[in-house]
Order: C-alpha cells, then sequence, then structure tokens
C-alpha cells in the first residue's frame, strides 16, 4: 500500500497577459506616430511615457493571481486539476485514503469520497501543513448511512504532507494530499465556497 511518492508537476497560467500583449500594437503605432510628428521633442517625450506606462502596465498583470473557479480530482490517475474559465491552470499528483477505490460510505472505511462537494472553510494551524476543508458528507451520503444504520464518517480535507509521508502513497485516512509547495499554490488559488468534483 505505501511507496516511494511520486513526483509532482506544477504549470501556472496568467490570463490576463493575451488581452494585454493584444493591445501594444497598437499603443506602439501611437508611439511611432509621435516620433513622426513636426514637434519631434514632444513627441520624444510622449513616447517615453507611455514606454514606461507600458513596462508599469505590464509588471502589475504579471503580479496579478489567478483564483481557480473549480477543482476536480481523478482517484485512479491521481491527479488533481485546478480550473478557471474552462482552462486547467494547475495540475498537481495528489494522495488519497488507504483504500483508495471506490467512494466513502462508512466512518473508518479510509477511502476518499466521490461526488460533488464543495470546499468550504480553511485551517492555516492543521496538522497536516495546511488544509481546506470538503463538505462530505452530503445528503445522499447520509441516506445511505441511515439506511445502513452506520456512521458515515467526516473531517474530510485537502491538505499537504508532514515529513514522515512524503515517502509514502495512499497514506491519509480518507483526505486528499497534496506535497507541501502544492499545497501553498492551492491555498492561494482557491477560495471559500468552491466546488470539488471527485472522479473515480
Amino acid at each position: 500500500m505505501r511507496g516511494l511518492h511520486g513526483s509532482s508537476f506544477f504549470r501556472e497560467e496568467i490570463f490576463a497577459w493575451p488581452c494585454f500583449y493584444a493591445n501594444i500594437k497598437v499603443k506602439v503605432n501611437k508611439i511611432a506616430a509621435f516620433l513622426r510628428s513636426n514637434d519631434f521633442v514632444m513627441g520624444r517625450i510622449l513616447a517615453i511615457g507611455m514606454l514606461v506606462w507600458l513596462i508599469f502596465q505590464a509588471d502589475f498583470v504579471k503580479g496579478q493571481k489567478v483564483v481557480a473557479d473549480s477543482v476536480t480530482v481523478y482517484k485512479s490517475k491521481r491527479i488533481m486539476k485546478l480550473w478557471r474559465a474552462g482552462e486547467a491552470i494547475n495540475t498537481f499528483n495528489v494522495e488519497l485514503g488507504d483504500s483508495p477505490k471506490g467512494h466513502k460510505t462508512t466512518e473508518g472505511d479510509e477511502k476518499t469520497p466521490e461526488g460533488k462537494y464543495v470546499l468550504d472553510y480553511k485551517n492555516a494551524q492543521s496538522s497536516y501543513y495546511k488544509s481546506m476543508h470538503i463538505t462530505y458528507p452530503n445528503s445522499s451520503d447520509l441516506a445511505q448511512a441511515k439506511r445502513r444504520k452506520v456512521s458515515v464518517g467526516g473531517d474530510i480535507f485537502v491538505h499537504g504532507t508532514p515529513l514522515q509521508y512524503a515517502l509514502f502513497n495512499d497514506w491519509t485516512d480518507g483526505c486528499i494530499a497534496l506535497t507541501n509547495s502544492n499545497m501553498d499554490v492551492f491555498w492561494e488559488r482557491v477560495k471559500d465556497g468552491t466546488l470539488i468534483h471527485i472522479h473515480p
């Protein structure tokens, strides 16, 4: 069940750049027009001003943070994707519960839930570096547990990886574990209320 931890993959896209660069050609043409004007000195002053503005805007856009609007987990592939406007902005490797196949139905089964939930709050003081709560159980989970007269379980989170678990696969009690560096990215890009869809 336990083995060497897989490598992580990280990719970042800044969606503001395409819109920014679409306007650069127009601005550069205006600079050229100023330089060709009769008042060469004034044209040069205005051209330098526009170039300074372009550089400032580029730094501002580059510094903007992209926020995910949904999260998807593919349990069989041990992959999590963060999405923004239909585009994957990050892909991470994950670790799951000790018994990773199948949907969580019972307290102590060490399975990771499957289905649609919400990431509803964060804990910066987690024993697992940082964590974000998943709203398991939902109404369907509660109903099936009631029919079976069992405890449905709970306390399912996306969280980081303490050092003692860093070399192991599928070591959690049903949570979804990221490396701490990937948890930092997740923490910045996923806000309270974000949908998470966990696939088999």
